[in-house]
């Protein structure tokens, strides 16, 4: 992926943390725990203890991407100076192919956000109030995805389902494993 990326973080609720220690020693990236449901807590503490300045989010539940979309996605934001960059997926094209790219004023604008309104589920879909309420991004850009994957219309993994046809697909795309 991008050259720009500075480093790795894996972000896991605190119950996990000694499944994946062991993962991210091998690896030698950054182990960020906190609770469950406040994801939002955990990209604040990544990017304070890191002191970066973006934060380029990839999810769990969408394990299937293309770097080379991500690596432009990154590259706009960058070259923009975007608070967030999003590779946008139209009808009919898959969900779930998910990279965004999160600026850390963004992240504390979301965490004051959520605070005055009391909005706990932006804690856990951390980006899903800026898709929402696009107020709270002042600087945003997009990547249109253009590309279609065997017409399938959903890449992210919700249900047993999802899983096993997107286990169909490996050796067709990139798979995080």
């Amino acid at each position: 992926m991008s050259g720009a990326l500075c480093s790795l973080g894996l972000l896991v609720p605190k119950t996990q943390e000694s499944f994946f220690k062991p993962y991210a020693s091998e690896h030698q990236m950054w182990l960020i725990t906190g609770p469950e449901h406040d994801v939002l807590r955990r990209y604040l503490s990544y990017q304070k203890e890191g002191g970066f300045d973006y934060i380029v989010r990839l999810t769990s539940d969408c394990p299937v991407f293309s770097p080379l979309l991500a690596d432009q996605i990154i590259r706009k934001t960058l070259l923009t100076r975007s608070e967030f960059g999003i590779i946008k997926t139209p009808d009919p094209y898959p969900d779930g192919l998910d990279v965004e790219v999160i600026e850390k004023g963004l992240l504390k604008r979301i965490e004051r956000f959520c605070q005055k309104n009391k909005a706990k589920s932006y804690k856990e879909h951390v980006t899903l109030c800026l898709k929402k309420d696009p107020i709270l991004t002042h600087r945003r850009c997009e990547l249109d995805f253009m590309v279609e994957f065997n017409g399938l219309p959903k890449m992210s993994i919700d249900t047993n389902d999802d899983l096993s046809r997107l286990q169909s697909l490996r050796g067709q795309v990139f798979w995080i494993h």
